[in-house]
């Protein structure tokens, strides 16, 4: 738990700034990498006991969540009926972007099961690419050929929040973001050709992959135009003798490592496959890649002029690259001890390279995993990858690879809605931009007032949440699958905490600044400078029960942490509610103080 003393200074500042005096914390005042490392540690491995019991005992607080529940169905699991509140709720943020007291209503109306189906059902209704392309021709006056390329990155940020924020198929939103932490390109350090249009490109094409086929989403990866120029297989050539260059192997080396097989061969239920001496078994060697690299030769551009050596405009990236025959490799190949089938064109190679790729055993576990990380628990138990791999090898039609039956064995697996609060490691550490996404969602009325969405940036790791959609540093996100933090009880485990990579004693003060700015200054400003409140922060739902702390406190707990704040954290906020002058701001103050301690407090910032 974060302590007492530390609560009370940041409580402090928080009701200094509700008198619009900013006082951010200072970096490293009262925060220290290992104080910080151990503090969310502990939250992680302690999160299935509701009482601290190392802080001093509170005076008692009992918490008043509803606890009515929908209409039983009884072809489903017990643990997906009889819902209550606190259910919906820590569902919702597992599936979505947040769980307001009207969207745990709408669950908790059809259960869980036909939220799913009708989220899946949903179609599109605003694609990224149309709406960037409208937002430059109408607000800055640009046509195709002077819509801004790599000077202006930061433009792809609007696109993505608008629908992170705005759009209904929240389900598909949530798992396309989950999807760009595994399929990775970022417009971070990376002169890449109009990043913006081409990053939208990108965002479509996840979100129309999200419940379809996984071989299809892989196959639009490879071709799609921004992972060539990410990782180089946009305009990768034969080997050429006389000069001895020879085919990129990036492409080739990452769509195996981190889109599909890993490293090591795995079980079914991800464990690794070990050799006669107790070794893992490597998926791939030196010969699979350089076999692999031939494949992906050829890839331009498909260019409207037929001049593949230019980008014309940005609406080339709504085609998929061809394969120039000129410069494709056609000698023979072997990958995954089988030949790739003679005499193919240089695409029809490229997906027959593919098939093999998506037929590999490694494919579902692997893939599984990182889906459930990126969605439910850090640490899945082998039963759990198992289930949901199984699924992906067959969703009981026969069919291997359906991204929809996938999500659903996810999110309604009985280790996602029934946490084993044995387990001393369930759940994951909230990701800051998806915490960010929730607070906007949350308390605001998700309207731009421009209209154009130029929220503040969030990049920063020193004024911001160090992390912003599609601005990964490299190719392997913002943090890698199996990261152990160090300085933790992580260390002596087998056990992981991807998201804790990105925490650090600056990061840590900075987000807590980030937020307590935003709860001060109630919205977030344009990032234009125009002195525009891009989004105005609403807390009038909740005003009613300032003069309740307890109940504000429940609530509040309720739609951000699922319900999950321990009794000792829920009264430390309520008594410091209790020291704030019963004045006409009193209830603005209590709800923004109330809202920003829980999202300070290791109980939200590990999500079980």
């Amino acid at each position: 738990m974060i302590s007492q003393t530390v609560l009370n200074r940041v409580i402090s500042s928080g009701y200094q700034l509700s008198h619009y005096k900013f006082s951010p914390i200072p970096v490293g005042k009262f925060i220290t990498k290992s104080s910080v490392l151990a503090t969310l540690s502990a939250g992680l491995v302690a999160c299935g006991n509701n009482v601290d019991s190392t802080a001093a005992a509170p005076a008692p607080v009992t918490q008043n969540l509803s606890d009515t529940t929908a209409p039983t169905t009884s072809t489903l699991p017990s643990y997906l009926v009889n819902l209550s509140d606190a259910d919906c709720a820590r569902f919702l943020q597992q599936a979505q972007f947040s769980s307001t007291p009207q969207e745990i209503a709408d669950v908790k109306a059809i259960g869980i099961d036909a939220w799913l189906s009708k989220q899946m059902a949903m179609p599109i209704a605003v694609k990224g690419y149309d709406w960037s392309l409208n937002e430059f021709q109408t607000y800055y006056g640009l046509d195709n050929k002077e819509y801004p390329s790599s000077n202006y990155p930061k433009y792809a940020q609007p696109m993505i929040y608008y629908q992170l924020i705005t759009q209904p198929d929240q389900l598909r939103k949530r798992v396309a973001l989950a999807l760009s932490e595994i399929f990775v390109v970022s417009n971070a350090g990376v002169d890449l050709h109009y990043i913006s249009s081409a990053i939208a490109s990108y965002w479509d094409m996840l979100n129309k992959n999200t419940f379809g086929n996984f071989r299809t989403l892989l196959g639009d990866v490879t071709f799609h135009t921004l992972m060539g120029e990410y990782l180089d297989s946009m305009g990768n050539k034969k080997a050429d003798p006389m000069t001895g260059a020879q085919a990129d192997e990036n492409y080739a080396r990452e769509v195996m490592q981190l889109f599909a097989i890993g490293l090591y061969e795995l079980n079914l239920d991800g464990s690794l496959k070990l050799d006669s001496y107790g070794k893992p078994i490597e998926t791939y060697n030196n010969d699979t890649i350089a076999n692999m690299a031939k494949i992906f030769t050829g890839l331009e551009i498909d260019s409207v002029d037929k001049q593949p050596s230019t980008l014309a405009n940005p609406a080339l990236h709504l085609l998929p690259m061809r394969v120039n025959e000129q410069t494709h490799d056609k000698t023979s190949k072997m990958i995954f001890g089988q030949a790739v089938m003679p005499g193919l064109s240089g695409k029809d190679e490229i997906n027959n390279a593919l098939d093999i790729l998506f037929k590999h055993n490694n494919v579902a576990p692997f893939i599984s995993r990182l889906l459930i990380q990126r969605l439910t628990t850090s640490n899945p138990s082998p039963a759990y990858i198992s289930r949901v791999a199984s699924i992906f090898n067959n969703n009981g039609k026969g069919i291997r690879g359906d991204m929809a039956a996938v999500i659903r064995a996810i999110l309604t697996d009985i280790e996602a809605r029934v946490p084993n609060t044995s387990d001393l490691y369930a759940g994951k550490v909230r990701e800051p931009m998806v915490t960010w996404v929730q607070w906007l969602r949350t308390f605001t009325n998700r309207t731009s007032a421009t209209g154009h969405w130029t929220l503040s940036s969030t990049d920063s790791n020193l004024n911001g949440l160090n992390q912003s959609p599609f601005k990964s540093p490299s190719v392997f996100n913002f943090f890698e699958p199996d990261y152990v933090p160090t300085s933790t009880n992580f260390g002596t485990s087998t056990k992981v905490a991807p998201e804790m990579y990105l925490i650090t004693e600056t990061s840590i003060a900075a987000y807590q600044n980030f937020f307590l700015y935003f709860y001060a200054r109630g919205g977030v400003w344009s990032y234009l400078g125009n002195g525009i409140m891009e989004l105005v922060a609403n807390y009038d739902p909740y005003l009613p029960l300032a003069s309740q702390p307890i109940q504000l406190v429940n609530q509040l707990n309720l739609v951000l942490a699922g319900g999950r704040l321990n009794l000792n954290s829920i009264n430390i906020i309520v008594n410091t509610i209790n020291t704030i002058p019963k004045d006409t701001n009193y209830a603005r103050y209590a709800v923004c103080l109330a809202a920003f301690l829980i999202v300070i407090s290791p109980n939200y910032r590990v999500q079980v």
